[in-house]
């Protein structure tokens, strides 16, 4: 039974939105170039002109994403996720979802 130590999880936590344009984008580049390395990812997201938060998850290759229950009045908007895989490369992950931000 050989352990694999290259397994690694990257988190990512930014304070404000999303565009929901790029954030599709970005989940696109995630399934074609990390999908087989990704074991498992999720976040809730502040997705611009979206009043509720935008919870997504994914098990292998099988994503799924919805709003849920909306940010509370005085609630920080803000973006969290988290990918747990083999050869997880965090500046690339970093920059990657930084394209995302509303600015």
């Amino acid at each position: 039974d050989q352990h694999d130590y290259r397994v690694s999880s990257v988190g990512l936590e930014r304070e404000g939105e999303v565009s929901m344009e790029k954030l599709n984008n970005f989940l696109s580049w995630l399934r074609q170039e990390k999908g087989p390395d990704l074991f498992r990812s999720k976040g809730v997201l502040a997705v611009n002109g979206l009043k509720e938060k935008f919870v997504f998850h994914a098990v292998h290759m099988q994503f799924g994403a919805s709003p849920q229950e909306p940010w509370k009045e005085g609630e920080k908007r803000r973006c969290k996720m988290v990918f747990i895989g083999k050869n997880m490369n965090r500046a690339e992950l970093n920059e990657k979802f930084d394209e995302c931000l509303v600015r």
